[in-house]
């Protein structure tokens, strides 16, 4: 059976979907009112193909052959499968090799041919663990009519679905899946206003709406009984083999080895039909980055957030002046932080809680878009597989600490209980860590700690940590860059979630990640040189200053500085999720010498937009009128 195909003004990206299982026709305006809340994430090219019971929307962001061949939904030429699909097969054209080799015929010159064509040839299961690269799709079989959703092992790009009266609905955003009825998950908000994120594992912010996790695979027959497997997660990449070889390398031989998985791993992602540059924020990762691209490519422009109180921009000018690039500069101040922070948030999907600097780097897109770019490089991903936070690098000291400690607490709770809950009062509510196992649901992912049992006691830690790392924290980074460059029609590329250097990233000896120094490094984990063979790459390619930076984790402090009228909350979502009374509201402000106040404002914005479903510009108005920014004496008295 044939579907009907609308070619339609080219003005967004991404996927979209509906699938009834009587088969009753989808209308057409039901899959384009699903569309028109993605607007926004494309300018190139649009589809939309209805069959029976199934409907697919398609937007794109053309990277690779702009042309109409390359448009979706794309149907294979056996006429079988077809695919609406959101990201990029970095090794597309080694598998277009293979594909010509056996007699294939190919049309486009793009990467989502090669895909259907691969999976038509060779079937999906065989397909899925060769790809390299990112990637959300929705793929349907015309003969035996299932649908199948699937999700690369990262997570890079997102893909949500909901499921009820025999009716799949599914898309790239969740604001496209929301109805009157969606209810909100009071468990997943709570957790997200105590500092957690809540981008990852499969609950959302809405009870009915649930997450395609990273590397899953979910397939739906033809009734709509749906089986959920895993392809590849990070996990995968655990290789005794090759822990053992890299056990026995010299540190220089370590060195070489993560060079040239780099050096690949940019390379891939430097394929592309649209213009690409780099993010530049002053640090290790996306320095190296930029460095060994520009070593690639003739001209490669850097692009950097110079943030009130918090600038870099030194750093990133001394790269630029190193590499002879090009160096834009997008300043964000405060007031520009607080203008933006509705449309960022309407973007992310989510309150901006967790990775406030989504605004900076939002606007850091915009600019990029302005001047033509589609593609940025990015250095996320470094810290989580090379371990790059302060606080794991002083974990075996502060593990020490905390286990004294424990064993004090069972001694004295053992004695004097009452004691006990006066000296420890915040586990003696136990609130803290009912929460954290509440959001900690067994669908999140497979048990790290079980999958590395063959280790000894100090591997198996440090490596559960790169794991987990990666399987939550890293995944609301990447949630943070899909939708807020996607926003601004850009895609972000991350080169050191490479497979070669993830894997030898996981597999790596701990002298090769943490390493004790008898220098101070840094007053944050003095002593000891976290990344360490990332640092030992970048000086090869970066001044010695550059390579030997902390990790500042692109900081911004405004929410600090934020004074917020409790009037704002009055009768708002945040009022009634707590039932708070006025004197309630103005304690709920709290100290505005912390992040919390802004928290709750990123909060209650979301849930006027998402939740009350009122309009950006109204949101915006009533933030003007309750919030504004301190300024420090200080700043004051420089003007």
């Amino acid at each position: 059976m044939t579907g009907r195909f609308f070619p339609i003004t080219p003005q967004m990206c991404g996927l979209v979907g509906i699938r009834r299982f009587d088969d009753d026709p989808v209308e057409e305006c039901a899959i384009l009112d699903m569309r028109a809340r993605l607007d926004h994430r494309g300018p190139d090219d649009a589809g939309v193909m209805l069959e029976g019971g199934l409907a697919l929307g398609h937007v794109r962001l053309a990277i690779l052959d702009p042309t109409d061949r390359a448009a979706q939904p794309m149907t294979s030429r056996c006429r079988r499968f077809v695919l609406a699909g959101n990201g990029e097969i970095y090794n597309y054209r080694e598998l277009r090799r293979r594909l010509e080799q056996g007699g294939g015929v190919l049309c486009s010159t793009g990467d989502t041919e090669v895909l259907l064509e691969s999976i038509a040839a060779f079937g999906l299961e065989a397909v899925l663990p060769e790809l390299e690269g990112f990637f959300a799709f929705a793929l349907w079989d015309r003969r035996d009519r299932s649908l199948t959703l699937v999700r690369d092992r990262h997570g890079i790009k997102p893909l949500y679905y909901t499921a009820r009266d025999r009716e799949v609905r599914f898309a790239s955003e969740t604001k496209a899946l929301l109805t009157p009825q969606s209810q909100v998950d009071p468990v997943t908000v709570e957790a997200m206003l105590l500092g957690q994120g809540c981008t990852w594992g499969r609950h959302t912010l809405h009870r009915d709406i649930r997450r395609v996790t990273p590397g899953e695979v979910i397939r739906f027959d033809a009734g709509g009984t749906a089986e959920s497997r895993r392809f590849r997660t990070p996990l995968d990449f655990v290789d005794e083999t090759l822990r053992d070889e890299l056990a026995m390398c010299t540190d220089e031989a370590l060195i070489n080895r993560v060079d040239e998985a780099l050096n690949e791993s940019v390379s891939l992602r430097l394929r592309s039909d649209a213009p690409i540059a780099c993010l530049a924020s002053g640090g290790l990762d996306s320095s190296l980055i930029a460095a060994v691209a520009a070593g690639q490519s003739r001209s490669l422009s850097l692009y950097h957030a110079d943030v009130e109180h918090d600038s870099e921009t030194e750093h990133a000018t001394r790269l630029a002046t190193h590499l002879r690039q090009p160096l834009h500069v997008t300043r964000v101040g405060d007031h520009e932080f607080l203008e933006h922070l509705v449309d960022a948030i309407w973007h992310n999907d989510a309150p901006i809680t967790y990775h406030v600097n989504a605004v900076p780097f939002s606007l850091v897109c915009r600019d990029a878009s302005a001047d033509g770019i589609k593609v940025l490089l990015t250095g996320e991903g470094a810290d989580e597989y090379f371990l790059g936070y302060p606080q794991v690098a002083l974990e075996p000291w502060v593990g020490r600490y905390r286990r004294g400690v424990d064993g004090l607490h069972r001694v004295v709770h053992r004695w004097a209980p009452r004691a006990a809950r006066l000296l420890w009062p915040r586990r003696a509510s136990g609130r803290m860590e009912l929460l954290r196992r509440l959001t900690q649901r067994p669908d999140d992912g497979p048990d790290i700690a079980a999958a590395l049992g063959h280790l000894d006691d100090a591997e198996r830690v440090q490596t559960a940590t790169v794991l987990d790392l990666v399987r939550r924290h890293l995944t609301t980074l990447l949630h943070r860059n899909d939708r807020l460059a996607m926003a601004w029609g850009i895609e972000s590329r991350f080169p050191f979630l490479g497979h070669r250097l993830a894997s030898l990233a996981v597999n790596m000896p701990r002298r090769g990640r943490l390493r004790g120094s008898r220098c101070l490094h840094t007053r944050r984990h003095p002593f000891v040189v976290d990344k360490w063979v990332l640092r030992r790459v970048a000086e090869r390619y970066l001044p010695r200053g550059l390579c030997r930076r902390p990790k500042q984790a692109f900081p911004v402090s405004v929410l600090q500085r934020l004074r917020i009228d409790p009037r704002f909350f009055a009768g708002g979502f945040l009022a009634d999720f707590y039932g708070l009374s006025a004197e309630g509201l103005q304690l709920l402000v709290g100290d505005p010498s912390r992040d919390w106040g802004g928290q709750l404002l990123a909060t209650e914005i979301w849930a006027r937009l998402f939740v009350e479903g009122r309009g950006a510009d109204e949101v915006r108005d009533d933030v003007r009128r309750c919030v504004a920014v301190h300024r420090p004496e200080r700043v004051r008295r420089a003007a």
